[in-house]
């Protein structure tokens, strides 16, 4: 937020400054510092794109409140209007160069550059050093646009913890850019307004269903109220502006979440945890109320819904640091889901919320975790009932609450119909793999082709017996590894007399 904080606004600063300084004795910088970027642009937009998708930007020495160049800190910018589209995702880094006696010496931020340019998955680079241009929109066929459903608000920032989600969403076969979002909060225990409510007031979130979040162990600046002394993102009123549409769902992990919003969010956080998330709060440290468990097992009530696939899992707070979790109760008309076992592994005997449903509004659902998705781990004592993670089964249980569709690739379903899903389209062959999602009438053989506008035969991707969910993907290539060119064609998947046909654009 570069708004002086008198003037009470949030408003967001559009450069990267950095300082940059030589530690050499008697170093200086031989030249001005630049930025390296490059876009996985989304092409439903170059026409409207002026820049180039990769290039440098030279630093300029940036410019205080005062008017005066600060000696050592450089902004980098692109340009306002015509840079970053809609499902645009960005890389880039800072390379500095100085010099003593003629010695020449070069640094990167960051240092380790390992999948610049990779945007193949979203943890390939440095989360830091990446913008995504939200919401990614891609063409639906017949002239329609479509958007994914799921936002992932990563406002943690770690890098590990961003995996994390990513990886349970692959577990259910969900792609980013596709089926999910993520926005990520740059600098969320700094408090300088970068949070989801800084950016929009809402109405961009118009096109999600289903809003995730994660904090960590973030015990201040998490879901936000405007306090200018605190954070400057009205974080709540952008949720409520979401939810006052109707018909979302929202699933919230945070160590400290209820926490914050009761005693630093003012009285638009309490509300919000008692309304929206329908939870008192007893105690930012439940540890030493449950027996100064660290690690205690977390157990699903019997009888209450959302949690059909898994009944049990450790919250993770122990070693090295301990972290704290929320201890707070259910509200009148929230669902208590899951509690904390005592020491021994019973039930029964503390009146904590280890997992609450609420209903807010207008059909409006809500799971939330008093821990952060980050600290769930499976518990080894409980009996298989997949292969999946403890967290990529409660992230089943909580979407298929909602009402979203996932596919467990650990699992095979009991048969039903042939049906194929596919994506992204349009397919970037820079950045991306194509999967194809199958279920099956019978077992059988499976047959994929792909045709160029001509109706003419690609290539044969795929052909061979399946005798279950079937996943395939495919990188834009023919069977001798040349890449595709750029253009239209035609997927044609055949089982027995079931027949699919889908038309795709795959973009080099």
């Amino acid at each position: 937020n570069i708004s002086p904080a008198g003037d009470l606004r949030n408003d967001p600063g559009d450069s990267v400054v950095v300082d940059i300084v030589s530690v050499r004795s008697g170093g200086a910088l031989v030249s001005a510092p630049e930025m390296f970027y490059t876009i996985a642009a989304n092409p439903l937009f170059d026409a409207y794109r002026i820049i180039a998708t990769s290039g440098i930007r030279t630093g300029v020495p940036a410019v205080g409140a005062a008017g005066v160049a600060h000696p050592t800190a450089w902004a980098f910018d692109l340009p306002d209007t015509g840079g970053l589209f809609p499902g645009d995702v960005v890389h880039y880094y800072i390379r500095a160069s100085d010099q003593v006696g003629g010695d020449v010496q070069h640094t990167t931020l960051p240092a380790d550059l390992t999948g610049y340019g990779d945007f193949s998955t979203p943890g390939a680079y440095d989360g830091r050093f990446t913008v995504r241009a939200l919401p990614t929109i891609a063409a639906a066929g017949g002239g329609s646009l479509e958007v994914p459903g799921i936002l992932l608000w990563n406002d943690f920032a770690a890098g590990a913890s961003e995996q994390i989600w990513h990886d349970a969403f692959a577990g259910l076969s969900l792609l980013p850019g596709v089926d999910y979002d993520t926005y990520y909060t740059n600098g969320p225990d700094s408090g300088v307004g970068n949070g989801l409510g800084g950016r929009t007031a809402g109405p961009a979130l118009a096109y999600y269903n289903e809003l995730c979040y994660t904090s960590g162990n973030m015990g201040t600046f998490t879901i936000s109220n405007s306090d200018f002394k605190q954070d400057a993102s009205d974080d709540v009123g952008a949720l409520l502006n979401w939810l006052g549409t109707g018909n979302k769902d929202i699933f919230l992990t945070g160590d400290n979440v209820a926490f914050d919003l009761g005693v630093n969010a003012g009285a638009e956080g309490q509300a919000f945890a008692e309304d929206v998330m329908g939870v008192d709060i007893v105690t930012g440290n439940i540890r030493s109320f449950i027996s100064n468990q660290s690690a205690p097992l977390v157990m699903a009530v019997a009888g209450a819904p959302v949690f059909e696939n898994i009944s049990s899992w450790i919250a993770y707070g122990g070693c090295m640091d301990i972290n704290s979790f929320d201890g707070v109760t259910t509200r009148a008309g929230a669902v208590r889901l899951a509690e904390f076992s005592d020491s021994n592994g019973n039930s029964g005997s503390y009146p904590f919320s280890a997992a609450t449903l609420n209903a807010y509004g207008n059909s409006n659902r809500v799971v939330s975790l008093p821990y952060d998705f980050h600290y769930m781990f499976s518990d080894p004592g409980a009996t298989a009932k997949s292969t999946l993670s403890a967290r990529a089964q409660v992230l089943k249980d909580v979407l298929g609450h909602f009402d979203v569709v996932v596919d467990d690739i650990t699992e095979e379903p009991e048969f039903s119909e042939f049906t194929m899903r596919m994506g992204p389209n349009p397919f970037y062959t820079a950045y991306q793999r194509m999967q194809l999602t199958f279920t099956l009438k019978a077992p059988g053989d499976l047959r994929i082709k792909i045709y160029d506008v001509r109706g003419q035969l690609v290539l044969t991707p795929f052909y061979g017996p399946v005798t279950a969910t079937t996943y395939v993907r495919w990188d834009g290539t023919d069977e001798n590894g040349v890449e595709l060119p750029s253009g239209v064609y035609f997927l044609e998947a055949q089982m027995g007399a079931d027949v699919f046909v889908r038309k795709f654009a795959l973009i080099k």
